[in-house]
């Protein structure tokens, strides 16, 4: 998924405990089947808190910085000495793993929106 801002983006209404008053949060829409064994799937709305460090096993959105194109993915975080770990939620994917300076964490999941 490459990173790209909407220029008119959707006003999403969302839940107040989804969110604390004390930190920035935001929403993405997903796209693709990465997470769905953790009920996150294509087309949904995420809210993320704004924030640049994790714990092992957190729904995370990193940046990978690739050959100087952005990628944007949300999958659990590992930090593996000097590693990073990104694992996705789907039986038919496998983990992909990165030095721990090719990316960075850019929030971490709190909640899902739907949108039948």
């Amino acid at each position: 998924m490459t990173v790209f801002e909407e220029p008119d983006p959707e006003m999403i209404e969302v839940p107040s405990e989804m969110v604390d008053t004390y930190s920035p949060h935001y929403c993405l829409q997903v796209s693709g089947n990465s997470m769905i064994n953790d009920g996150i799937m294509d087309n949904d709305f995420i809210v993320v808190k704004q924030q640049t460090a994790a714990n092992n096993g957190d729904i995370i959105v990193a940046i990978i910085n690739d050959d100087g194109e952005e990628k944007a993915n949300l999958k659990r975080y590992y930090l593996r000495g000097h590693t990073v770990e990104l694992k996705p939620k789907n039986k038919e994917l496998t983990s992909k793993f990165y030095h721990a300076d090719k990316i960075q964490i850019r929030g971490k999941f709190c909640g899902l929106i739907r949108k039948n």
